[in-house]
């Protein structure tokens, strides 16, 4: 099976030549960016995460539409340009194109990553029904859905529905996706009746809020300007990009990253400028080198200390996560137990176990978030210092006449180069720290593949 990647790749190949202008592409993508130029790139910090994203997040938003390869039926669906959250615990996202089929799936949390991290590739290109099929069963394999249960604890999904659509239109979409989902639920012998719930979001808000809490840099008005359909392609280029990211930790470092390496990109290309100008003098030249160094040393500080509070495997909040991973597989298997005994001593016995393992796991949480409190405090100072550095090279350029002429004369050669950088920034995040992925993903596909063979032990 191919990787979501290597799909993205080989359609990018077929549909697009490699030294075509960007604008061209933005133009078959049906999107038109607002070009900034000059001291515009230095000063709108939040406006430059979208223009840091915006090139890269274009082309990938139309590869992941056409990665959906499956041939457009005669008559249009009901399910489509929608995106669907499963949320049981594990929060699962799909995005469904206009032909019905799944564009991008996206974990919104570790459980969620857990559930897709080895079928990403079977998910994507399916009818939106297959998929949801798929991952209930993945969900009960899992244990996160309990057979036959009467517990009002268990089997509570809520199956959110955003999309642009008419009160008609989104309540068939509703009614469609509750009727497959429970329609599945009853083969498997899943008891979910009056447990699951259903939120419509049928305006262009929903779509806005979903983007916006993918990416807390993007702004409102920006988005505002988009289509409906612009939206749902650039929550599935989020999902793209990000599907190689198998837990929170590390997703959460590429977000922080992202922009702060590509302002300090921004700051390398322009000193390549700097250096080689036979209008500016030595002093100025050796002045924005040294802030520019202090940038890249700032940046290079802030990458070991999120690696070491967050990502290393003796770090205290990987070893609270790691806690949090055995006591709840054991929680998912009392949770089976309990539910195939019949009433009586051993079951009282055995409830008895669950609520003790229930509560260390709320104990275990408790202590991952005051962890994951401590490891951000930590990280504060040296984010403060990387703030304190990009405003000190924005502060010289503007306040120094001749290099506030150079960036004007050399600001579509910056943005040229600088689109370059947007677009390779996820294949350097990858590089960079593959290992740390590498071994997530492995410890996922573990931790999966060990709740799956104990609950079937069980049977």
């Amino acid at each position: 099976m191919k990787s979501i990647k290597k799909l993205v790749n080989e359609y990018y190949d077929a549909n697009y030549s490699h030294d075509q202008n960007i604008d061209i592409v933005k133009e078959k993508a049906g999107i038109v960016s607002n070009k900034k130029k000059g001291l515009l790139l230095f000063m709108k910090t939040k406006k430059l995460a979208i223009v840091s994203t915006f090139a890269f997040i274009v082309i990938v938003a139309v590869i992941a539409i056409g990665c959906s390869f499956g041939n457009t039926p005669e008559a249009k669906p009901t399910v489509k340009d929608t995106v669907i959250t499963l949320d049981l615990n594990p929060s699962i996202e799909l995005t469904v194109d206009e032909n019905g089929m799944v564009a991008s799936v996206y974990g919104a949390n570790d459980e969620g990553k857990m559930i897709i991290i080895d079928v990403e590739d079977e998910l994507v290109g399916k009818k939106y029904d297959e998929a949801l099929n798929l991952i209930i069963e993945i969900e009960t394999e899992c244990g996160f859905f309990v057979k036959a249960t009467s517990n009002e604890e268990y089997n509570n999904l809520t199956i959110t529905i955003d999309t642009e659509a008419t009160q008609n239109e989104i309540a068939a979409i509703e009614a469609e996706v509750k009727a497959k989902v429970e329609e599945k639920l009853t083969a498997l012998d899943v008891e979910i009746a009056n447990k699951i719930t259903t939120v419509k979001n049928n305006t262009k808000q929903a779509l806005i809020d979903k983007l916006l809490a993918l990416d807390e840099t993007l702004t409102k008005e920006e988005l505002e300007t988009k289509t409906h359909e612009e939206l749902i392609n650039l929550i599935a280029a989020y999902h793209v990009e990000r599907i190689n990211f198998p837990t929170e930790a590390l997703e959460d470092m590429y977000n922080k990253f992202k922009d702060y390496e590509i302002n300090i990109a921004e700051s390398r290309i322009f000193k390549e400028f700097v250096s080689t100008s036979s209008s500016l003098n030595e002093a100025i030249i050796s002045q924005y080198d040294n802030l520019y160094n202090l940038a890249q040393q700032a940046l290079t500080s802030l990458k070991e200390a999120y690696v070491k509070v967050f990502i290393a495997e003796d770090s205290a909040y990987v070893k609270a996560y790691d806690k949090i991973l055995a006591v709840k597989a054991e929680v998912l298997e009392l949770r089976t137990e309990v539910e195939k005994l019949e009433d009586g001593i051993e079951k009282t016995m055995k409830e008895a176990q669950l609520s003790a393992k229930e509560t260390a796991l709320l104990s275990a949480q408790s202590a991952l978030e005051l962890t994951k409190q401590t490891a951000e405090t930590t990280l504060n100072f040296v984010t403060t210092s990387v703030n304190q550095t990009l405003e000190s090279i924005k502060s010289y350029i503007i306040s120094n006449e001749d290099l506030t002429a150079l960036m004007t004369e050399k600001a579509n050669e910056l943005s040229t180069k600088l689109n370059t950088e947007k677009q390779e920034f996820v294949t350097k995040f990858e590089a960079e720290y593959k290992d740390e992925i590498t071994a997530q993903y492995n410890k996922l596909v573990e931790q999966k593949a060990a709740l799956v063979a104990q609950l079937k032990d069980q049977a």
